[in-house]
C-alpha cells in the first residue's frame, strides 16, 4: 500500500519516528525538516512574508532549506532555491471538477453569474492532501496536523476556516477509497474539545449533559412563571400567562404610550387602551 505521512507542527509531531520506516514517504510543513527525515517538503506562504518572517539575527532561510537534500514545493518559483519545485496548481484541480464556486463574471451584457471548478485551498495542508490524492496515493497518515485550540486561546475566524478546509480535503480523500490515519493528538475528524461525544445520539459527555441540565432548569423556571399569573421580561421576551382566566392584559398603541413607557411594556395604569380581553369580554374601545 502506497503510504504517504504528512507532518505538520503541531504537538502531535512527535508521536512521528524521525526516521520513517523504509516503505513510507514522508512530506512535511516548513521547519519539521529540524527534528524528521522528509522526502519533500511544502512552503506555500508568499516569498516576501517567509524571508522577512526568518531573515534576522544572521539567519537566512534560503541558505537553510538549500543546506537539505529534498525538493521544496512553493506557490511560486523562488530563484534562489537549489531544489525548487513550483506546486501544480492547475493540474491538481483539474482532477477534483465536481466542486463548483458560482461567482460573478463580466460579459458582454454586464455581469452574470458562472461556475467554476471550486478553488479551496485555506492552508498548506489542503494542498499536500490534494497532491496525495493526485499522485494516487492509498494511505495517508496525518501528524502535527492538530488543528486544536492551543494555549486555550480562542480559535480566530482563519483558525475555524482553516480547520473546516483541511477537514474537507480529507473526506476527498476518504471519499476516493484512501485510507486516512489521524495521531492521537489531533483534534481533525474529532471533537474541538478532548472527551466530547463522537457519536451524536449515541454518546453524551458530561459538557454536553451540563448543557442540557441547564436548559431543563431554564424550561422549570419559564413553566413556573406562565403559570404565575405574572407577565414578566425576560430578555427581548415578555412571558404571559395565557391559561389564568382572571389575568386581564391591556395593549397600547405607540401613540398611546405616557412617558416613561417602553416598547414592550405591556401594561400602564395612565395609558388609555384600544384594546382589552379578558375571560368574559373582548371589545374595542
Amino acid at each position: 500500500m502506497r503510504t504517504l505521512r504528512i507532518l505538520g507542527l503541531g504537538t502531535s509531531l512527535y508521536e512521528a519516528k524521525p526516521i520513517p520506516e523504509p516503505d513510507i514517504t514522508v512530506w512535511g510543513l516548513q521547519y519539521v525538516w529540524k527534528s524528521h527525515k522528509l522526502h519533500r517538503a511544502f512552503m506555500m506562504d508568499d516569498r516576501e512574508w517567509i524571508v522577512a518572517k526568518n531573515n534576522n539575527l544572521g539567519r537566512n532561510i534560503q541558505e537553510e532549506i538549500n543546506s537539505y537534500d529534498f525538493p521544496i514545493y512553493t506557490a511560486k518559483l523562488w530563484g534562489d532555491l537549489d531544489r525548487n519545485v513550483e506546486f501544480p496548481l492547475e493540474h491538481v484541480i483539474s482532477c477534483f471538477p465536481n466542486l463548483k464556486h458560482r461567482v460573478l463574471v463580466k460579459t458582454d451584457r454586464g455581469e452574470e453569474l458562472d461556475e467554476i471548478v471550486g478553488r479551496y485551498f485555506l492552508n498548506t495542508f489542503c494542498y499536500m492532501i490534494a497532491l496525495a490524492i493526485f499522485e494516487g496515493y492509498e494511505r495517508i497518515e496525518l501528524y502535527g496536523i492538530d488543528m486544536a485550540n492551543s494555549y486555550n486561546r480562542a480559535p480566530t475566524e482563519t483558525w475555524e476556516d482553516e480547520r473546516a478546509c483541511v477537514a474537507y480535503w480529507l473526506g476527498v480523500a476518504v471519499g476516493r477509497g484512501i485510507e486516512v490515519s489521524i495521531s492521537r493528538g489531533s483534534r481533525m475528524t474529532k471533537p474541538i474539545q478532548e472527551g466530547n461525544p463522537s457519536l451524536y445520539g449515541y454518546e453524551v459527555s458530561s459538557d454536553l449533559q451540563k448543557i442540557r441540565d441547564e436548559v431543563l432548569k431554564n424550561n422549570d423556571e419559564l413553566e413556573h412563571k406562565l403559570h404565575s399569573g405574572k407577565v414578566e421580561k425576560i430578555g427581548n421576551d415578555t412571558i404571559i400567562d395565557m391559561t389564568n382566566k382572571n389575568l386581564k392584559l391591556d395593549f397600547y398603541r405607540a401613540e398611546d404610550w405616557p412617558d416613561g413607557i417602553k416598547p414592550g411594556d405591556i401594561s400602564a395604569p395612565k395609558a388609555k387602551p384600544y384594546y382589552s380581553t379578558n375571560e368574559h369580554t373582548e371589545e374595542k374601545i
